[in-house]
């Protein structure tokens, strides 16, 4: 697969010298894509990451407005939810064709009993390949299959071999339903990867907990550059729902999900890591 411009963005130090936490915010999408023109971004490659641990029960049941499984549209009643996984790769859709002149993307599930499953698909059949490993989940689930515990670290050193194989910047996305069982492994990912040419975003989905994630956020300190952020999906559009505010755009998206990564390309560059 080639390059893949970011058709409508435009177009050292060895070691960190003092580690600094970015905390990238903006107020339009025009303020977003500027920092970016800014930041020299160019190209990029996107990989979706899916976590399918059984923890999306257990921890559904206890959200008072569900009550079921965080894969689910419905409700212990039958009840149409919102399925926030489901929304996080359809406004990705979105934000992906406003961004990106390819039409591939790198999708991964993780969680299940099985090995971690990576494919290439269009772009458009994202949420399709997400409808089939829901059903694939709860049949394994209703069978008594277990699921693993919850670890990102396989979906991180994955997208490092693909920063090797490409040399390209990669923007890996997770979704995830909370927090994980082996901080110390995940946390070594995450410093792993701080040596190439990735940027890490990790989507809460439901109510968490999500305390190690934000700890990831904020700390880490053996790091070259600050190469991860944590966005609280479900609490931020509950606070819209609360607020009465319209539906968030792909442009809202876009500058929200995205908001750290000009600030960790220009570190990219500047510590001679990119490419």
């Amino acid at each position: 697969m080639g390059r893949r411009p970011f058709k409508n963005m435009g177009s050292s130090a060895s070691l960190v010298k003092e580690f600094k936490v970015n905390n990238g915010g903006y107020n339009t999408y025009e303020q977003f894509i500027s920092a970016v023109r800014d930041a020299k971004i160019e190209c990029a490659r996107f990989v979706v990451a899916v976590d399918f641990s059984r923890s999306n029960i257990s921890r559904g049941q206890k959200d008072p407005k569900r009550g079921a499984n965080l894969h689910s549209s419905k409700d212990i009643y039958g009840n149409t939810v919102p399925n926030d996984y489901r929304y996080a790769l359809e406004r990705l859709i979105e934000v992906i064709r406003l961004l990106d002149s390819e039409t591939e993307i790198k999708f991964l599930t993780f969680g299940m009993k099985k090995k971690l499953t990576t494919e290439q698909i269009p772009v458009e059949d994202l949420v399709q390949h997400y409808d089939v490993m829901v059903t694939e989940f709860l049949s394994r689930i209703e069978a008594n299959a277990e699921a693993e515990s919850s670890t990102i670290a396989p979906v991180i050193y994955e997208t490092i071999k693909d920063a090797v194989k490409n040399r390209d910047y990669q923007i890996l996305v997770i979704l995830t339903d909370g927090d994980l069982t082996d901080i110390g492994r995940d946390a070594q990912a995450i410093i792993d990867a701080s040596n190439f040419s990735i940027s890490i975003i990790a989507i809460g989905i439901g109510i968490g907990p999500f305390t190690c994630y934000s700890e990831f956020d904020n700390v880490l300190f053996q790091r070259r550059f600050d190469n991860f952020n944590f966005i609280n999906l479900s609490e931020l559009l509950r606070a819209r729902e609360r607020a009465n505010e319209p539906p968030m755009s792909a442009k809202d998206f876009a500058r929200i999900i995205l908001s750290e990564c000009p600030a960790q390309y220009r570190d990219i560059r500047e510590l001679n890591i990119a490419q």
